[in-house]
């Protein structure tokens, strides 16, 4: 299993439609489908004793069950649509991960959570509109243009990409002259570096008792690694942000949303490797889109200051488990990755790795698991030693429990307009 925490199960239905696959891709996406509606907004109960890092076999045992059962059949699925299961679990608001069954590859199905024959809309100001937990048919197809250009380079650069495209579903009814689709990638990893810091920040947390004013030996030590581990991971960032800029290619574009922000960085396990990949490019822009230099530098600028400020807290777009009542984000460890991301930006090394050793974050599982305390009372008069460190807190804030991504993105979206930028 190539992800690193748990994420919330889900199945995914058969429906009216058409599948356009490459040739290749196992007959099990044949059939289009989406999550039904009851289990798009369902939250499912975690024991509290739970902490949702994947780090050893027993680990993965639900997970790697409820996904290796796609492809087999039940009594129910054969006699009421005679095809077989298809188990996911939740990728954002709108997508579900799969696995092949003749592979065990992992494939993405983005735009998998609307209602294929009733679909709802967000429409805005101006008349734009997104399609709830669908997508349109022409974002797609422009998705998978730009992100075969991306990928394309990171071949120049023996860089393998996160994300291929591999087919697409369209579905029934039309939404105001626009046909819904799904996009069918074939992916790596799916785990988000915003959903990571989340539990890496608030596991630690939890082993820092309140009161204490002082790291213990365990604490130095996993705060330290911790900081030098965002550090490495910010570098990877920036040099692939910067290949990217380099290419004459966006991330977004400010009509419509920003992606350029950590929860479209994708970690994933292979063998002895924790390696590093950008997604989502259905925003993307590069100079066959009418744009002038100034403006893919202006697009550009504002994409590494929105990378910078989703390092200091935004939550993954799919609230998980217990981190619905609760984040915690410590701000030195974050700056440590906003430093690692700028240097790697303007770093002048000739070669480019996405990958950095397995085995830092496995023992940072380990440290988090051990049951020792991050912090103790200061016994000594001296205070030398003594770790001061600010942390930015959610608790039992309801109304922040899922972030409104589509109010947050249309209002950074009016701001540009007021702000006089072209869209």
């Amino acid at each position: 299993m190539k992800l690193l925490v748990k994420r919330d199960t889900n199945i995914l239905l058969p429906c009216d439609g058409k599948a356009d696959l490459q040739e290749g891709v196992s007959k099990i996406f044949s059939v289009p489908r989406v999550v039904p509606q009851n289990e798009v907004t369902l939250i499912k109960a975690r024991p509290d004793n739970d902490d949702l890092l994947l780090a050893n076999p027993e680990d993965y045992s639900k997970m790697s069950s409820h996904l290796s059962e796609t492809g087999s059949y039940s009594s129910f699925m054969n006699k009421i649509f005679g095809v077989p299961i298809m188990n996911g679990i939740w990728s954002g608001h709108r997508s579900a991960v799969v696995q092949d069954p003749d592979t065990s590859k992992l494939f993405k199905l983005k735009g998998v959570a609307l209602n294929p024959y009733n679909p709802e809309t967000v429409t805005f100001d101006d008349g734009v509109f997104w399609i709830s937990g669908g997508q349109k048919k022409k974002n797609v197809g422009y998705e998978r243009t730009m992100s075969e250009r991306f990928n394309g380079i990171l071949g120049e650069n023996g860089i393998t990409p996160v994300m291929e495209y591999r087919g697409s579903w369209t579905y029934p009814v039309l939404v105001k002259g626009n046909r819904p689709a799904a996009s069918i990638y074939e992916i790596q990893g799916d785990t988000r570096l915003d959903e990571l810091m989340a539990f890496l920040d608030t596991l630690a947390c939890d082993q820092t008792r309140p009161g204490d004013n002082t790291d213990t030996e365990e604490g130095e030590i996993f705060f330290r690694d911790t900081g030098r581990f965002y550090q490495d991971i910010g570098h990877v960032v920036g040099r692939l942000k910067k290949l990217m800029d380099a290419s004459g290619q966006t991330w977004s574009c400010d009509s419509e949303r920003t992606n350029a922000h950590i929860g479209n960085v994708v970690l994933w396990r292979d063998a002895l490797k924790l390696k590093i990949g950008l997604v989502d490019f259905d925003a993307s822009l590069d100079y066959s889109h009418t744009i002038s230099k100034s403006e893919m530098e202006s697009i550009q600028k504002k994409e590494h200051e929105d990378i910078v400020k989703s390092a200091r807290g935004i939550q993954s777009l799919r609230t998980i488990g217990w981190t619905s009542n609760r984040l915690e984000a410590y701000t030195d460890l974050r700056d440590q990755f906003i430093a690692g991301f700028r240097n790697g930006y303007s770093s002048l090394e000739k070669t480019l790795s996405h990958e950095i050793d397995m085995s830092r974050l496995d023992e940072l599982f380990s440290a988090l698991r051990s049951g020792k305390p991050f912090s103790t009372t200061l016994v000594e008069k001296s205070l030398h030693g003594k770790r001061i460190l600010g942390y930015y807190k959610i608790k039992n804030n309801k109304s922040k429990r899922n972030i409104d991504i589509e109010s947050m993105l249309y209002g950074i979206y009016k701001s540009n307009i007021k702000s006089g930028k072209k869209v």
